[in-house]
C-alpha cells in the first residue's frame, strides 16, 4: 500500500512538471484548462489501481484522448471521424467507472452488504417490469406527482423495467443471479422465501429473452461447477438449448443474410452501409470492414467514440473496443478479463466468478458497458474483486 501511495505521489508531481510545457504549445494555453485537469486525474487514478491491465488500459485511452485534442488544435482542417469531445466523453465515462471500482475496493462493507443492495435493485426492477406487463407504469405514475410526463414508451410484452429494453434488463438480472443463489446459502432459515424469490427472478429472466439471459444460464453452470456437477451440466444444456431457440427466433433473417454479406466483406472489404438488415452480424461486419482498412486502424483503432455507421453502440464490447482503440486496446481488455477469470477460479470465489463470467459473455452480444445501470453494476463486481486481491496481498 505504501508503494502504491508513493507511485501516486510521483505521478502527481510529474504531471505538475509536464503540463506547463504542454500548455505552451501553440493554440493550447486558453483551450486546455479543463481537459488537462481531467486527464491529470485519469493518470492519478490509473496509477493507484493494483491491476496492471486496467491501469494500462486507462493510460492508453488517456494517450488516445490527448492525441485527438492536440491533433484538432494543430491540424483542425484535416477530416477525422472522431472529435476530441467524443474522446473526452469516453474517457470521462471510463474514469467515472474506475472511481466506482476504487471506491468499492476501499470500502469496509462486507461483500454480502453490496450483494444485498444489488438484490434490492433487481427486485424493484422486477416489480416495475411485471407492473408494466399488466398495463401499469409505477415509475411514470410516481413522477406524474412532481412533473408533467408524456405517454410511456415501454413495450407491452417483454419485460423492460426502467432500463430501456429487454436486453439491458436481461443483463442486469443475469449478472445478479449468482447473488440470489448465494443468498440461499447465507440465510438457510429463510430458505423457502428465498427459493420463491429465486424462482420469480428466473421466470422474469426467461421472459426477457436477450444475450444476458443466455449468459446467465451459462453462468449458472459456472456457479455450480465446484458445488454440484449435475446442476452445472443441466444449466449448460438448458443454456445451449435456449441459445439455439433464441438465436433462430430473434435473428433468423440476420443469419440468412449473413453469408452474402460475409462474402462481400472477404472479397471486397466492403459491407453495404444501407443494408435493410442491420442486425448484430451486420453491425459487426460493418465495423470489421473499417478495422481492416489500414494497419493503423487495425492496431490502434479509429479513436475513442469514433462513428462506425450508426448512432448506437455495436452490441459487442470486444469489437467496439477493437474498432475504437485498436488491437492494442483489445489486448489490454482481454488481458484484464482472462487474468481476472483465472484469479477468481483459483480463489474458488464462485459467486464473483459466475457474475463476472456472465458479464464477459453478455458483452459479446450486448453493450453492457455503454449503459450506466449495467456498467455501474459491473464496476461494483470489479471493485469487490479488486478488494479481494488487496486483502490477499496484506
Amino acid at each position: 500500500m505504501k508503494e502504491m501511495v508513493n507511485k501516486t505521489t510521483w505521478s502527481i508531481l510529474g504531471i505538475f512538471l509536464i503540463l506547463p510545457f504542454v500548455m505552451l504549445t501553440s493554440g493550447v494555453s486558453w483551450k486546455s484548462q479543463q481537459i488537462f485537469m481531467l486527464m491529470a486525474s485519469s493518470i492519478i487514478v490509473a496509477v493507484s489501481l493494483k491491476n496492471v491491465w486496467l491501469r494500462s488500459f486507462i493510460i492508453y485511452l488517456f494517450g488516445w484522448t490527448i492525441y485527438l485534442f492536440l491533433r484538432s488544435l494543430i491540424n483542425p482542417d484535416i477530416p477525422f471521424n472522431v472529435t476530441p469531445q467524443k474522446g473526452m466523453s469516453i474517457l470521462l465515462f471510463v474514469l467515472a467507472g474506475v472511481i466506482i471500482v476504487k471506491f468499492v475496493s476501499m470500502s469496509k462493507l462486507e461483500d454480502e452488504k453490496f450483494y444485498h443492495v444489488i438484490r434490492i435493485a433487481v427486485v424493484l426492477q422486477i416489480i416495475i417490469s411485471v407492473s408494466q406487463y399488466l398495463g401499469f407504469y409505477p415509475w411514470d405514475w410516481t413522477l406524474s406527482f412532481f412533473m408533467v410526463t408524456g405517454q410511456s414508451t415501454a413495450d407491452i410484452g417483454p419485460f423492460i423495467g426502467t432500463l430501456g429494453n429487454r436486453d439491458i434488463l436481461g443483463c442486469f438480472i443475469g449478472i445478479s443471479l449468482p447473488l440470489f443463489l448465494s443468498w440461499k446459502e447465507v440465510k438457510p432459515y429463510q430458505n423457502n422465501l428465498i427459493k420463491a424469490l429465486i424462482a420469480i427472478v428466473f421466470i422474469v429472466l426467461l421472459f426477457s429473452p436477450s444475450p444476458g439471459t443466455v449468459a446467465a444460464l451459462i453462468g449458472l453452470g459456472v456457479y455450480y461447477l465446484n458445488k454440484n456437477w449435475k446442476y452445472a451440466l443441466i444449466a449448460i444444456i438448458v443454456a445451449l438449448s435456449y441459445l439455439i431457440t433464441y438465436t433462430l427466433s430473434a435473428y433468423y433473417t440476420d443469419i440468412i443474410s449473413a453469408p452474402s454479406q460475409f462474402h462481400n466483406l472477404i472479397n471486397s472489404g466492403y459491407v453495404d452501409p444501407q443494408s435493410a438488415n442491420d442486425g448484430r452480424l451486420w453491425k459487426w461486419m460493418m465495423a470489421f470492414s473499417q478495422i481492416i482498412k489500414s494497419p493503423e486502424t487495425l492496431i490502434f483503432g479509429s479513436g475513442p467514440g469514433a462513428f462506425w455507421g450508426r448512432k448506437y453502440p455495436l452490441h459487442n464490447e470486444y469489437i467496439q473496443c477493437w474498432f475504437e482503440i485498436g488491437l492494442v486496446g483489445l489486448v489490454l481488455m482481454l488481458g484484464y478479463v482472462i487474468s481476472t477469470l483465472k484469479y477468481l477460479y483459483k480463489s474458488k470465489n464462485m459467486i464473483l466468478l459466475s457474475s463476472f463470467a456472465i458479464t464477459c459473455i453478455d458483452a459479446g452480444a450486448n453493450y453492457t458497458m455503454h449503459i450506466a445501470t449495467t456498467a455501474f453494476l459491473v464496476c461494483i463486481i470489479a471493485g469487490l474483486i479488486e478488494r479481494n486481491k488487496l486483502m490477499e496481498d496484506k
